[in-house]
């Protein structure tokens, strides 16, 4: 919220903002605190509003907190590296 300037902070939704402030209230985990407070101040920004939506709070709510790790891990990274295994069945060869 402090990187945000004054003209482009926006009032936040109360159907977005109200389950945040409760989920703050009783959740005691950093990883998951620090996903809500990203997703108050992306809605805070009249820039990053479209950003955010009502049902990442109830994402957010279901992930665990080592989901809510590998999620700030993977938060700044410009390309996700994977791996892609295909399986064939191979038939039986008529001779």
């Amino acid at each position: 919220m402090e990187e945000i300037p004054n003209e482009r902070i926006n009032q936040v939704p109360p159907q977005l903002g109200l389950p945040i402030i409760e989920r703050l209230t009783y959740i005691s985990d950093e990883e998951l605190s620090d996903l809500f407070i990203n997703l108050l101040s992306t809605a805070s920004d009249t820039d990053t509003f479209s950003l955010s939506h009502p049902s990442f709070v109830q994402l957010i709510d279901r992930l665990s907190i080592d989901e809510a790790r590998i999620l700030n891990y993977l938060k700044g990274m410009e390309y996700i590296p994977y791996i892609n295994f295909q399986l064939k069945k191979l038939g039986i060869l008529d001779i």
